[in-house]
């Protein structure tokens, strides 16, 4: 990846070979970030993590109810719960519980939360947006 913008919050590489661009962060944090990504920053849209399904083994038994938790009761109940953002920083994540499985513990869950980008990067990458042409692995004819 090359460096495409230094400021004085964050860098943001770019991927030579696939719309790819990672914003690091001064402060450690690194955010991936794809085409989508680009066209959302672009419009002024919050970009968000990829949906995935992630499977979890509980700690404890949670009796049935797991499939009623909201994310951050789920949180709780795992005891991590005073490593995430507040309460209010949480509203905006997309928890979806898929799957548990009693014996094993085992829980699968969706979890899609908005990608926070120092403000000079979104500035940067709306600007580098309007310019930017896709990768193609066509052929030229």
């Amino acid at each position: 990846m090359t460096e495409i913008f230094s400021g004085a919050e964050c860098s943001v590489f770019q991927s030579g070979i696939a719309d790819h661009w990672m914003v690091v962060s001064r402060t450690g944090a690194w955010v991936r970030l794809r085409l989508d990504d680009l066209a959302d920053i672009s419009r002024g849209v919050v970009p968000r993590s990829p949906a995935g399904a992630f499977p979890y083994r509980l700690p404890a038994d949670p009796h049935g109810k797991v499939d009623e938790y909201t994310f951050t009761e789920l949180l709780a109940f795992m005891g991590v719960a005073d490593r995430y953002p507040s309460l209010n920083d949480m509203m905006d994540i997309e928890y979806e519980f898929i799957d548990y499985y009693p014996p094993k513990r085992l829980l699968e869950y969706s979890v899609r939360a908005p990608l926070h980008i120092p403000a000079e990067a979104s500035a940067f990458l709306a600007r580098h947006a309007e310019s930017y042409t896709p990768v193609s692995f066509e052929e030229d004819a």
